[in-house]
């Protein structure tokens, strides 16, 4: 990705790097994307409060953090207007997860959901 990127200047360019990176933001691997100048993570939108996990295992407050990502260079970051995690497709064991984010009414196991990752989403004004 690091190499890809360098064809682009994030301050001029439209630019998302988005997918399931396994990985929280504060893992050492992510750190050369994350910390890049001219990229942001999408989840900076979100409320302070809010839950940002993005993987069905992650559904517990010690675990409360994201591997899956949508990041955005400089130059489009004006104009992203809205940011959401779509859980709803999500198969969660805990009731008290299911509860707190109600699946679709066909998502009634693990073997119907949709995955076990939940979709970043980003609304943008182009």
């Amino acid at each position: 990705v690091a190499a890809i990127l360098r064809r682009f200047d994030l301050q001029k360019h439209w630019v998302i790097v988005a997918g399931d990176f396994n990985e929280l933001p504060d893992s050492d691997s992510l750190a050369p994307l994350l910390e890049r100048e001219g990229l942001r993570n999408s989840f900076e939108k979100l409320p302070n409060d809010a839950d940002r996990w993005t993987h069905r295992d992650d559904a517990t407050p010690s675990k409360n953090n994201q591997i899956d990502y949508l990041l955005v260079s400089a130059a489009l970051w004006p104009r992203l207007q809205e940011v959401g995690i779509e859980r709803r497709g999500i198969w969660a064991s805990a009731k008290k997860t299911r509860a707190k984010y109600p699946p679709l009414s066909t998502v009634t196991s693990d073997s119907n959901s949709a995955s076990d990752h939940a979709a970043v989403w980003a609304e943008f004004d182009l």
